[in-house]
């Protein structure tokens, strides 16, 4: 790139100053009407992106910006849309002390100065007019002729204090130790860009007036600081406070957003799986809360077809439908109608426009109190259901020495009634002396999450292979149709890697490996850079591919630290103890922050050590179903 003029006079840069400001402060040095005068005529056209500019600086001896490259490249290199670079964020403190522009003023994210514990300024205080940098020639003066480093200031909550450590990558937040994110969100173990992206990730879903919560676009809540600053103290009281406040947060994009609470509903979902797509679990104590709110607040069934709710949330989640509940806890669909008409039973009805059909759903912990209290004596529907006969067999059984009942009344018109805790000795009786299903065969529908869609028509697709006799089967009798089927699991994955082989001829795009290793795209992006990934095009306008050898490589020497929790069960906590024990650091540790992965990534023969993990990571189980 063409270097600057080299002018008369040249101040020594700042470590942290902006490449355009630096500009400024040699126009004012030389009297020059405008920056654009350091730019040859031959030089190609002016830019004012700090990236740009900071190029032709270190190709410019005289700045000695050369020297500054590394600290300020983060900064430049973001995405244009992170960055202010035409109108000036600043603090009139600083100005005052030492007059040039920080880097960091460039952030749209950046909301204060941690040194004066006060908003930074956008505006002239005397004529309201913003700063452009294009047209400035003064470090400390407005074109109206105020000085800026005079303009009075407003003081910043601690809320916002944490929030601006979190944008500077701070190494700890202030009072540390009373805030509940601070080892979960530790700003100097995330990248520069990380910390961006995650400040908008925050603001853009804040209940604050104005915001729209588009679908699509560009978030445009940190353009000047008058719209700025309610999203800044807002997403700050959210993220950067007590565990409460990320509650209320939740309950307002919940309910106050909108005054029908089914738009409030469909506001939540989307905010429900922003969160899983973008930060998922990473910020654990987060994952756990919004989680828990979802279990407390969310009044529609849970199911395995969403991929956004794990095994253990679902198995928590409090509100089943009606059907469900009659299934799972062996009661009649009537007498849990009768239930929710004493009022004995809460419920909630949903209505679903598309199929003209209406769903209940009856809370959990009702039932089960119900179940404790009035569900001792079953009818002889509900009795069938119970010992997994046809009627027929259940009149004889009723005929024979192994089933008593009360017999219908012709006075009250009752039907049969039979005690609960009797049906379940007569199970017994025939079932504690037979072996239980080995653990190598999994159900039906487990078999079919745990492959997911990467296979065309999966549920046709498995049972072929069964009728083939590709994969073992076992019957529980406990289950009815489909669900009673139970697969080797060890077959199951061999004709999983054999159809899923065949199927992608040895080559992976990015969006393809992303899915299907279950990770963000930026991360595979990331591995390829780092040359931990392989990959190569077939020409210049084709997509990138990652040869299949290449991942298997991948898989075998590494371990990524969310799937590790996952498969083990552990939380990301536990797993920080024993790796702490065992002095085992992430690959990336010794890389500048702004360099790091998106997720933590081990060697995987340092995790082998780990007693706790050490068959599921010799066995490569943390990939589970992935190949």
């Amino acid at each position: 790139m063409t270097a600057l003029i080299q002018p008369i006079c040249y101040p020594q840069g700042y470590s942290d100053e902006s490449p355009v400001g630096y500009l400024i402060r040699v126009s004012q040095k030389n009297k020059f009407k405008n920056i654009r005068w350091l730019y040859p005529e031959e030089g190609g056209r002016f830019v004012l992106h700090p990236k740009d500019i900071l190029e032709r600086l270190v190709d410019s001896p005289w700045s000695g910006f050369d020297k500054a490259k590394a600290y300020l490249k983060s900064y430049c290199e973001l995405k244009k849309a992170d960055l202010n670079y035409s109108i000036l964020r600043f603090c009139p403190k600083c100005l005052e002390e030492e007059p040039y522009y920080r880097i960091h003023w460039h952030l749209r994210c950046s909301a204060a100065c941690l040194k004066h514990q006060c908003w930074l300024v956008d505006t002239c205080a005397e004529c309201g007019a913003e700063q452009s940098y294009g047209n400035k020639i003064s470090i400390t003066e407005c074109h109206c002729g105020s000085n800026l480093s005079s303009a009075d200031t407003q003081k910043i909550s601690d809320n916002v204090v944490r929030y601006q450590q979190f944008v500077d990558g701070a190494k700890s937040y202030y009072q540390n130790d009373k805030y509940w994110l601070a080892n979960a969100l530790c700003p100097s173990e995330m990248s520069l860009n990380c910390r961006v992206e995650l400040a908008k990730a925050f603001a853009q879903w804040q209940p604050i007036e104005g915001n729209v919560f588009d679908r699509t676009g560009t978030f445009a809540g940190f353009t000047n600081m008058e719209t700025a600053r309610p999203y800044f103290l807002s997403l700050a009281e959210t993220y950067f406070s007590e565990p409460d406040r990320f509650t209320h947060f939740l309950e307002s994009i919940h309910h106050h957003v909108y005054v029908d609470q089914k738009d409030g509903d469909k506001l939540f979902k989307r905010f429900y799986k922003f969160y899983y797509r973008y930060i998922g679990c990473e910020i654990e104590p987060l994952y756990f809360a919004l989680n828990s709110y979802v279990n407390n607040n969310w009044h529609y069934a849970l199911t395995q077809k969403n991929s956004l709710f794990s095994d253990t949330m679902i198995e928590h989640h409090p509100w089943i439908p009606l059907q469900v509940a009659s299934k799972r806890y062996e009661i009649g669909k009537s007498v849990l109608n009768r239930a929710i008409n004493l009022g004995q039973i809460k419920s909630e009805k949903q209505y679903y426009s598309e199929t003209d059909r209406t769903f209940t759903l009856v809370y959990v912990p009702d039932v089960m109190k119900y179940i404790s209290q009035e569900a001792e004596q079953v009818n002889g529907i509900m009795a069938a259901s119970i010992l997994g006969v046809t009627k027929k067999q259940f009149y004889q059984l009723l005929e024979s020495e192994y089933l008593e009942g009360e017999a219908p009344s012709e006075e009250t018109g009752a039907s049969w009634s039979f005690e609960r805790s009797k049906l379940h000795s007569l199970l017994e009786r025939f079932g504690h002396h037979i072996p239980v299903l080995e653990d190598q065969y999994i159900p039906l529908p487990d078999a079919l999450r745990k492959i997911g869609n990467r296979i065309e028509n999966p549920l046709v697709a498995l049972l072929r292979a069964i009728e083939a006799g590709e994969i073992k089967t076992r019957k529980n009798i406990r289950n009815v149709g489909f669900r009673s089927l139970c697969v080797s699991e060890q077959q199951l994955l061999d004709w999983y890697g054999v159809q899923v082989n065949e199927k992608r001829s040895g080559l992976y795009t990015i969006s393809d490996l992303g899915k299907s290793m279950g990770v963000s795209n930026q991360l595979i992006k990331q591995l390829i850079q780092k040359g931990l990934l392989l990959s190569f095009k077939k020409n210049v306008k084709e997509s990138r591919y990652i040869p299949a050898k290449s991942v298997d490589t991948f898989k075998e020497q590494y371990v990524l630290f969310t799937k590790l929790s996952k498969q083990s069960g552990m939380t990301f906590h536990e797993l920080r103890i024993l790796f702490k024990m065992q002095g085992i650091e992430a690959i990336d540790k010794n890389l500048p922050k702004e360099e790091r992965f998106m997720n933590r990534i081990f060697h995987r023969y340092d995790l082998v050590k780990i007693k706790e993990i050490s068959s599921l990571v010799g066995t490569m189980g943390d990939w589970d179903y992935m190949v």
